[in-house]
């Protein structure tokens, strides 16, 4: 049997870098193979590092891959992680119904569904209804994809005074220093990736001293919109508000983002 090509046996081995989750050596394996690659080539190569550039959330970078590439997908999505929304907005708008990109590049239903899907998160950062493209994107991959599953502001406070009360007494003292937010999409701020689900604002309890008494009390953000968009029923949109809140407070007593996932909340 004849030898693969060399090229098929590297783009083999960064499938299964992939499969098993190691970015750090899909980006080390690609850039060496990319060097005096024939330029089709180069261009596969150039997705795979902005690919795991992109999940290792070096998104500035992923950007400068991304476009070596010629990923409209994949540079738009991190155009919108770095708040560029124009540009993203743009660069998704050039990816048609059918998943063929503005540069003529034949995509697939799970490309156009996700541009679609993030068509309807910059609609709704902008103050539009995004819900046909939130509905585009569930028809074109439903297992992907779903309908958010919006609550009312009442509700998601129901359900936060409900997990306080859950609380022990020593923990309950604590989380009452804090005020609680409803907000429905985080503000832009280059430490804060739009898809966020919550946010703690202030010094935790183990870095205060005294002297800081004046300051402003803590609060906890909650960004509805972006919990309603992960979920398929109502069950989950609770059970996500409750985790985020509870993460949010974990970070209050002074866990960090490793500490919070030991205690099941990452």
């Amino acid at each position: 049997m004849a030898a693969k090509p060399k090229s098929d046996v590297i783009f083999d081995q960064l499938d299964e870098l992939v499969l098993a989750d190691d970015l750090p050596e899909v980006e080390r394996v690609a850039m060496r193979a990319v060097r005096g690659a024939p330029a089709e080539s180069a261009r596969d190569l150039w997705a795979y590092v902005a690919f795991a550039r992109f999940e290792l959330g070096q998104t500035r970078a992923a950007v400068t891959a991304a476009q070596k590439a010629h990923d409209p997908l994949l540079l738009a999505k991190a155009h919108f992680h770095l708040w560029e929304f124009d540009e993203a907005a743009r660069l998704l708008d050039g990816i048609s119904a059918d998943g063929a990109s503005a540069g003529g590049v034949s995509g697939d239903r799970d490309d156009e569904a996700e541009a679609a899907w993030y068509r309807g998160v910059l609609m709704e950062f902008s103050g539009r209804d995004g819900a046909q493209e939130f509905k585009r994107a569930a028809r074109l991959a439903p297992d992907l994809f779903s309908l958010p599953v919006p609550m009312a502001d009442g509700e998601i406070e129901a359900v936060f005074r409900q997990t306080l009360r859950s609380l022990p007494p020593e923990i309950r003292e604590f989380a009452n220093e804090t005020v609680v937010v409803i907000r429905a999409l985080p503000l832009p701020h280059p430490d804060v990736d739009p898809l966020s689900l919550g946010l703690y604002v202030g010094r935790d309890l183990l870095s205060r001293w005294p002297e800081m008494s004046g300051e402003l009390p803590p609060h906890i953000e909650v960004f509805h919109k972006n919990i309603e968009r992960t979920a398929h029923n109502r069950d989950e949109v609770i059970a996500e508000l409750r985790i985020t809140l509870l993460h949010e407070l974990g970070h209050h007593l002074g866990f960090d983002e490793s500490g919070v996932a030991e205690m099941g909340l990452g």
